[in-house]
């Protein structure tokens, strides 16, 4: 990133000037995003040991307040001006920046957080703010690499799906921090209407699922929304999901599989039917206990799997022998007739 700071007479380096903490607005221009991003007090008592025993060895990046402020606007060096307001330090080396707002804004992101890899959640209120709140431009965030620095890649499609996720509400974003969910999952929760959002986020408090598993239950539920024109609220009040919903909270944050399972057969009932069918038929073929049978997920491809793990000699026999009586059987012709 080019270095928009002033430059003295001499040129090369930005002049640096004693200047009290008093006379610094130390949450900057990045507010509460402070806390929120990095942790408040992150390192506090090590940086002040570090200054206490060598002072302040890199001056901090400031920018003129606007209007009637009289203040300094910190860019970089918050814990520097933290750690000197507690050890009572008069003042601390500072080099003022001749940028916008905006271009700050992004110079320190880039110094601050240079390896730190956002959740989505952090990262759609981490371009929300820096789009609305301090008006940096979506070119602007692009050509610094903003987007990657993040943990995505550098791509406006990207930095719109942020921008769209932001919208979600603290509510959303904050469950969605604490799953950990992928940004794929955010924007395809913001597709759904406000109504809908808030019955997807009562049924993900209630259910655990990683972000795969969500990612799928999320395009379940919009598909059989748009196929059926059904409200999320009405899916997860069919009997099928209800009678899972309804049981004590501890039990049921344990049945993040059995939610996903009920909603696959919701939007592919023929499959659902036709996985019973052929889940009876091969009980009825008396399986060894080293083997298993399955189909392909949606019954196609034109046969079955037979799969063996045997942990001892006998094992094999008795495979060996069942795949002999049951060859040509009922029971098999009933199990190949279903895929």
């Amino acid at each position: 990133m080019s270095d928009c700071s002033k430059h003295n007479d001499s040129g090369g380096t930005p002049e640096v000037f004693p200047v009290s903490p008093d006379r610094i607005d130390s949450d900057g221009l990045f507010g509460a995003l402070w806390g929120r991003l990095r942790g408040d007090g992150t390192d506090d008592d090590l940086l002040a040991a570090s200054i206490r025993r060598h002072g302040i060895l890199e001056p901090v990046k400031l920018i003129a307040a606007e209007g009637d402020d009289t203040r300094y606007h910190l860019v970089t060096g918050r814990g520097r001006v933290r750690a000197a307001k507690r050890l009572g330090l008069m003042t601390v080396p500072g080099m003022l920046l001749d940028v916008t707002r905006g271009d700050a804004v992004v110079r320190g992101l880039m110094e601050h957080y240079p390896d730190r890899r956002y959740t989505a959640a952090q990262a759609a209120v981490l371009s929300d703010r820096l789009e609305g709140g301090l008006g940096v431009e979506r070119s602007r965030l692009l050509s610094c690499g903003v987007p990657a620095l993040m943990g995505f890649s550098a791509t406006e499609r990207v930095l719109d799906d942020l921008l769209t996720a932001a919208g979600l509400g603290a509510d959303i974003l904050f469950l969605a921090h604490g799953r950990g969910y992928s940004l794929r999952v955010l924007v395809r929760w913001a597709r759904f209407d406000a109504e809908d959002r808030r019955d997807i986020a009562g049924l993900l408090r209630r259910v655990r699922l990683g972000s795969g598993p969500a990612d799928e239950v999320l395009g379940i539920l919009w598909e059989m929304k748009v196929r059926d024109n059904t409200p999320v609220g009405d899916i997860l009040g069919l009997p099928e999901l209800s009678s899972l919903l309804d049981g004590d909270d501890g039990e049921v944050l344990r049945r993040g599989e059995a939610v996903r399972t009920v909603l696959r057969g919701l939007r592919y009932p023929r499959f659902t039917a036709q996985k019973a069918a052929f889940d009876r038929a091969a009980a009825s073929l008396s399986l060894p206990r080293s083997a298993a049978v399955d189909h392909h997920p949606t019954f196609e491809g034109g046969g079955i799997g037979f799969s063996c793990r045997f942990s001892d000699p006998g094992d094999m026999e008795e495979t060996a022998r069942f795949l002999i009586e049951a060859a040509g059987s009922d029971a098999a012709k009933k199990l190949f007739s279903l895929v």
